[in-house]
């Protein structure tokens, strides 16, 4: 008997099958090589807790403000199931993006800062500066 949700297509599914679900799943800006996607998937013989794993996580992934801000830093899918990116522990992708007040405070402490970042030593670019202004501002938010 099929479960539903996260066991969906579990043991019972073929492996073609469970890659249509996984093909489905993968953001449309970076579904590229079907081919070598299919054979890289077919090579690995996935356990239906593997399945259930890369069915659970890629989700995360795919909705992580890593994925959707930066759609060019989405692996290809071969890239993906040949370094078992499903294996990646689910709390780095669980991380809320920063609201719109976050990022208008975040950006106002850079505008007021002589250097443009307030921080010592300088970030490398404003996307890492803002990142540490929302991550202390919610620290001291939830202290």
């Amino acid at each position: 008997m099929n479960q539903p949700g996260l066991f969906e297509g579990a043991p019972e599914r073929s492996c073609d099958d469970r890659f249509d679900i996984f093909w489905n799943l993968y953001p449309a800006v970076r579904r590229t090589g079907k081919a070598k996607a299919r054979e890289a998937f077919e090579r690995l013989q996935l356990t239906w807790q593997q399945w259930a794993r890369l069915r659970y996580i890629l989700p995360l992934q795919a909705a992580s403000s890593q994925w959707t801000e930066h759609p060019r830093w989405i692996p290809h899918p071969t890239t993906y199931l040949n370094n078992r990116r499903f294996d990646d522990e689910p709390d780095a992708y669980t991380t809320l993006p920063p609201t719109t007040a976050e990022l208008e405070v975040a950006h106002r402490v850079r505008k007021n800062s002589a250097r443009g970042c307030p921080h010592t030593p300088g970030c490398g670019n404003w996307r890492d500066c803002i990142d540490k202004i929302v991550a202390s501002n919610r620290q001291r938010r939830d202290a």
